[in-house]
C-alpha cells in the first residue's frame, strides 16, 4: 500500500533529477590527532602547500588565524569544543575540516 520502498531505491526523483552522488571525493588535508589536547598536525596526501588557516567556533565567529610556516596549529588556547579550520592552499582552494579540542 506504500510506495517508501521504490523510492528508498530509486537513483532519480519523479523529475529525473540524480537523488545521490556515487563519486566519494577524499579531502586532500586531515588533522592529526582529531581530537585533540593542544596540538594538532596538519596532514596533506598530496603536495599542496597550505599558505594559512582560521579557526572558527560553530557560531562562525573567527577564533584564531595565522599563516602556516610549519604543519603544526597550536590549539592549547582553545576550549574543548567542535572547531572548524579552513586551510587555505597557495592557489587559494580553500579546504573545511570539523576538529574536535577535548
Amino acid at each position: 500500500d506504500s510506495d517508501f520502498w521504490f523510492a528508498r531505491l530509486a537513483k532519480t526523483d519523479c523529475n529525473g533529477a540524480p537523488l545521490s552522488n556515487n563519486e566519494v571525493q577524499n579531502e586532500p588535508f586531515k588533522v592529526y590527532p582529531n581530537p585533540a589536547q593542544d596540538m594538532v598536525v596538519i596532514i596533506a596526501s598530496n603536495d599542496n602547500d597550505i599558505n594559512s588557516y582560521r579557526i572558527y567556533d560553530l557560531k562562525g565567529q573567527l577564533i584564531q588565524e595565522d599563516t602556516l610556516e610549519t604543519k603544526n596549529i597550536d590549539i592549547s588556547r582553545l576550549v574543548s569544543s567542535i572547531y572548524i579550520i579552513e586551510l587555505e592552499e597557495l592557489n587559494s582552494t580553500i579546504h573545511t575540516l570539523k576538529l574536535i579540542k577535548e
